[in-house]
């Protein structure tokens, strides 16, 4: 996913992939971090 993507759209992908994480992009399309499936349940977790 690109870094100015939204987190909802990664949950997305994670879940309709069955896949734990995904790299996050910046526009020269070099990996600048990781979204993991945990660290999204964490942030939905504190709007709860």
């Amino acid at each position: 996913m690109y870094e100015d993507e939204r987190i909802e759209h990664a949950s997305s992908i994670i879940e309709k992939h069955s896949i734990s994480a995904l790299p996050v992009i910046d526009s020269d399309h070099r990996v600048i971090g990781i979204v993991t499936s945990e660290s999204i349940s964490a942030l939905f977790g504190k709007y709860d």
